[in-house]
């Protein structure tokens, strides 16, 4: 059977989903490196300090 040619609106579409998928990757890599440095910030203050639960991530 011949192969149909996709639809144009469905290339359209699928490039409006790759640029919000790398903003919402971009947000998740800016949210973990804020996280990391969150843990960093509290495991060098909190060896001295008793450590609170302050942030629970899971």
């Amino acid at each position: 059977m011949i192969k149909r040619k996709k639809p144009v609106q469905l290339r359209k579409r699928r490039i409006v989903n790759v640029s919000s998928t790398r903003r919402r990757i971009n947000r998740s890599i800016e949210t973990l490196k804020m996280h990391r440095r969150r843990r960093n910030f509290q495991a060098q203050n909190g060896a001295s300090q008793s450590s609170s639960p302050a942030c629970s991530d899971a």
